[in-house]
């Protein structure tokens, strides 16, 4: 099951569903960050405990936390932007 599930490593598993609740507009400004941080987290907890499994979660959290955070940081630069030249 801990293949499917890594229920041995807690923080590749919250990396993988914020991200995937960062694809949600407003939420991704905070849960793609935390999908990132979390996935570098739970890669390392994998990397010291080969049996915890759980590097595809994490590996997600970090390119979909990293893409959710850019496109967010991405969007409100241009609002202010727009914003500032009026």
């Amino acid at each position: 099951m801990a293949t499917v599930v890594p229920y041995r490593n807690p923080s590749a598993l919250v990396a993988y569903y914020c991200a995937v609740f960062s694809l949600i507009p407003c939420l991704g400004v905070i849960l793609g960050p935390v999908a990132l941080i979390c996935g570098f987290v739970g890669l390392g907890h994998r990397r010291r405990n080969p049996s915890a499994k759980g590097a595809a979660h994490a590996w997600v959290g970090i390119i979909l936390g990293g893409l959710t955070t850019l496109a967010n940081v991405g969007g409100i630069a241009v609002l202010f932007a727009r914003a500032g030249g009026r």
